[in-house]
């Protein structure tokens, strides 16, 4: 995706939530507000950036926060993953595979 198309797509994005938001607080769903702006601000997709998601994932790897990335990682296979024919499973699963490994010859060398 060009750079021009994911600044309109978070533009996008950035509207859409403020007017969730607006939504919420004019219907007085003042709990689903403050839920949903606690998840936006904590959004694990950043927006669909791949570059984003795959730093974090590196930065819970090389922080040793093995859970976090995990869930990460089923989050990301529940919801696209998931999505991606038959052919491509064995591929996503070595990729979880070498992750896993990553993380133990990360935290075995330090």
């Amino acid at each position: 995706m060009a750079k021009r198309d994911q600044q309109g797509l978070s533009q996008a994005l950035a509207a859409v939530d403020r007017e969730v938001s607006e939504y919420l607080i004019f219907r007085g769903f003042i709990q689903a507000h403050r839920a949903f702006s606690a998840e936006t601000r904590s959004d694990r997709l950043h927006e669909f950036q791949v570059d984003r998601v795959v730093e974090e994932l590196l930065r819970l790897l090389t922080t040793y926060e093995y859970t976090a990335m995990m869930d990460l990682w089923a989050f990301l296979q529940e919801r696209f993953f998931a999505n991606l024919p038959h052919t491509c499973w064995a591929v996503v699963h070595h990729l979880e595979l070498c992750l896993q490994r990553f993380y133990l010859v990360n935290a075995v060398q330090s």
